[in-house]
Formats: C-alpha cells, structure tokens, sequence
C-alpha cells in the first residue's frame, strides 16, 4: 500500500470516529446555542473535513485531477478548527505548563514531521486525531448545556 492510499484509509477511519462521536455528542440533551451545541457542531464539521481530505488523496490526487477546488478549502477549515479548538480545549482543560506540548503535537502536519514511511505527515496526524478526537468527545461532554 502506498503512502497515499495509507493517507485516505486514515482519513476515512477519523471521519468514521467522528461522525459517530459527534452523533452521541448532538444526541445529548443540551440547551440551543450552548457550548455543547456548539461543540457537536464542530465535531460534525471536523468528521466532515476528514471524510474530503479522504476522497482528495483516494480519489482525487492518485487520478491527476486538480485539487484545488477539494484542497484549498478544506485546509482552511481544517487549520481553523484545529487552531481553534486546540487553543479552547488548552485554555479550559490544561494547566499552562501543558498547553504549549498540546499545541506541538496538534501541529506536526503544519511542522512536517515525516519520521515513517509509508506513514507521512498527514498519516502521523491522523493516527495522532484518531486518539485526541477521543478527548475533545470526553471535553465536549463536560461543557454547560444550557
């Protein structure tokens, strides 16, 4: 398997886990316009995100297509919410010796760390969301619902 077929396979696993994730997060009784609310919101954005990075390197870049329709848009969104909500979840779960490790590991896409092959940036990022898409489900949970 190629490093690009490795890529989609673990966009597609992320985009599975969190479409499930956010379903139990949407499903739990909140208040409307609540951090939680809000919160589910972003989860279904991130899976949604996940599931295009999946077709673009399956589908779209193995064909020779131009992506910059998929591409440029979805790392826009995709850098937005991470920034984002790895800054909120920093700032309300972690001690301030802890927030700038956090930050590091939620950026090595954007740092480049390649250390496997056929495992690359992308692929590392993914395996590492895999588990801290756990965490922003637990953090999620615990935000007022009204």
């Amino acid at each position: 398997m190629d490093t690009l077929a490795v890529t989609s396979v673990t966009n597609f696993i992320l985009a599975s886990e969190m479409f499930f994730l956010a379903g139990m997060m949407i499903r739990t009784p909140k208040g409307r316009f609540s951090a939680a609310w809000f919160w589910g919101g972003a989860l279904f954005a991130l899976a949604s995100s996940a599931l295009i990075g999946g077709i673009d390197h399956g589908f779209v870049e193995p064909a020779g297509l131009s992506r910059y329709v998929i591409q440029r848009p979805n790392w826009i969104v995709v850098g937005l919410a991470t920034f984002c909500v790895l800054l909120a979840a920093g700032r309300q779960f972690l001690a301030p010796r802890w927030r700038g490790p956090v930050l590091a590991i939620g950026a090595v896409q954007a740092l480049g760390v390649d250390p496997w092959r056929p495992l690359d940036r992308n692929g590392l990022y993914h395996v590492i969301s895999v588990v801290g898409v756990v965490f922003m489900y637990w953090g999620g949970q615990r935000l007022k619902v009204v």
